[in-house]
């Protein structure tokens, strides 16, 4: 309930008489507390980092993401007038699995296929994240035609295609113009004033050449002088690509003008189920990433203090209908990556060397000491995961083709002598007449995906590979999460899916 302030000597006298206190001296005049008036309210909602999950795999059911489902959500919540829609950026990001190598292919294909779900949903605006700077500003690299409506890969045609929602980077300056602006005012036409920046802590030594970084505080002091210089602000809000909460609250503490960070290089998303971080008069918030979840928003300014009046985490899930333009993006990835020549799941095959550096064998050789367990696993739905990529069904048309899933579906795919590593095909092995090409079926989840590469092991039984080879339970956990991870496997419960497959 709003209390109107007393101003003169009138009413507080009858209110002294009324309680039996006219004796008391009264001032005749009382001025109203110096207390900055109450801020506009703000309604954001924001997503986090996308890191180029266009649709979820489709392995599992209940699985959360999906720009074909984002696009009705956003819509949903953004449909007040007010409301302000935000994305973190990284656009894109590396393949799911670590060793990995991050290749720009991989990375301004996908750049390309969100931007074109992007382009059609109603964010106010967008920001540039660390992971999207590892893209030239002009990639000619690829043997494809663009997806864009330009003739080029590459952030410059993320400015081109999102010009009047020009994207956002403060600390970042990149030797082509124009790229992207420092800030942005927001909801300027709703009635209030918000300013957008965007920080990233640390340059990345996979940038392009053509990005030079700078302080992050000092570029957020020199935005809000300019923004404040054209009227007051309802809000300061900065998109933080860092390595830590810590970090981000280091730089609210740096900024003190700040009102709201949104720590986007974290998974988790913040609802009101925990307390909100703050730093002086600061809100530290993580959005989330992948897409799984719309972050919504409800904030007021009073006193130099950010106070959060609501706070909700909208799952993207099958409560949302699909958009049946975006649905046909990761077709339309595995497509193109399947057209290139060569293939881009010949971009990563046998890039690193297996942890240990020893070599596979093939679920087959292991068969001869280990009957029984062999049997266990040629019945598991482990040893027909690569079959299901094979389908003939729309949700794994051209899944083959998908890094992301050859990952998850084969024995040590990236690795040496792994999955799809051509030299497989080019060695043989014994001599004379016993020459023959080296055959190894490394398809599905095999022996080696969770017991690692086998070589030694087969040649010396008895020999020091075997300890490691036979340590998976103390790892399973582990190993098993490297793929059934939330986003993969949203239903997996560990003891309940290790006792399906669990042998000696």
């Amino acid at each position: 309930m709003m209390i109107p302030s007393l101003s003169t000597t009138a009413p507080l006298a009858l209110l002294l008489a009324t309680l039996g206190l006219a004796s008391l001296a009264v001032p005749s005049r009382i001025d109203a507390p110096a207390v900055a008036p109450t801020r506009a309210k703000v309604h954001l909602v924001v997503t986090g980092p996308t890191y180029g999950e266009l649709d979820p795999c489709g392995c599992s059911a209940g699985m959360h993401g999906g720009l074909d489902r984002r696009i009705s959500l956003l819509h949903a919540l953004a449909s007040d007038p007010r409301t302000l829609a935000i994305d973190c950026g990284d656009l894109t990001g590396p393949p799911r699995l670590p060793h990995l190598p991050q290749l720009p292919l991989f990375d301004t294909l996908k750049q390309a296929l969100v931007l074109q779900a992007l382009e059609k949903m109603p964010y106010d605006a967008f920001c540039i994240g660390d992971r999207d700077l590892r893209i030239p500003p002009f990639e000619t690299g690829l043997q494809l035609p663009s997806p864009y409506d330009t003739e080029f890969y590459g952030l410059a045609a993320v400015g081109q295609m999102l010009f009047d929602r020009a994207p956002v980077l403060s600390n970042v300056s990149c030797a082509v113009p124009d790229l992207w602006k420092p800030w942005r005012v927001l909801g300027a036409e709703s009635g209030t004033r918000v300013l957008l920046t965007c920080a990233i802590a640390a340059p990345d030594p996979l940038w392009s050449a053509e990005y030079t970084h700078r302080d992050a505080a000092e570029a957020l002091r020199e935005a809000h002088a300019a923004a404040v210089a054209e009227g007051p602000l309802d809000l300061f809000v900065c998109v933080f690509h860092g390595p830590s909460r810590e970090a981000a609250k280091e730089l609210a503490r740096a900024v003190p003008e700040l009102g709201l960070v949104l720590w986007a290089d974290h998974d988790h998303t913040d609802d009101a189920s925990q307390p909100i971080a703050m730093e002086g008069g600061c809100a530290i918030v993580a959005p989330g990433s992948r897409g799984t979840k719309i972050l919504e928003l409800e904030l007021a300014r009073e006193n130099d203090a950010t106070r959060i009046e609501g706070i909700q985490a909208h799952a993207v899930d099958d409560s949302s209908s699909r958009d049946a333009r975006l649905s046909r993006l990761t077709p339309e990835f595995r497509a193109r990556a399947a057209a290139n020549r060569p293939p881009l799941t010949q971009h990563y095959a046998g890039q690193a060397l297996p942890q240990g550096g020893d070599l596979y064998v093939g679920s087959q050789a292991c068969a001869r000491c280990h009957a029984e367990a062999f049997e266990i696993w040629r019945g598991s739905a482990h040893a027909r995961a690569h079959d299901t990529l094979a389908r003939a069904e729309a949700k794994t048309e051209g899944s083959l083709a998908d890094p992301n899933c050859v990952s998850c579906h084969t024995v040590g795919y990236g690795l040496a002598f792994g999955f799809a590593d051509p030299r497989i095909a080019e060695t043989r092995v014994g001599h004379g007449v016993a020459e023959r090409a080296l055959d190894l079926d490394l398809r599905g989840v095999g022996c080696e995906s969770c017991h690692g590469p086998g070589l030694a092991h087969t040649l010396r039984p008895s020999g020091p590979a075997r300890a490691a080879m036979g340590g998976v339970g103390a790892r399973a956990r582990e190993t098993c999460y490297a793929c059934h991870d939330a986003e993969n496997s949203p239903r997996f419960v560990f003891d309940e899916y290790w006792a399906r497959i669990r042998h000696r």
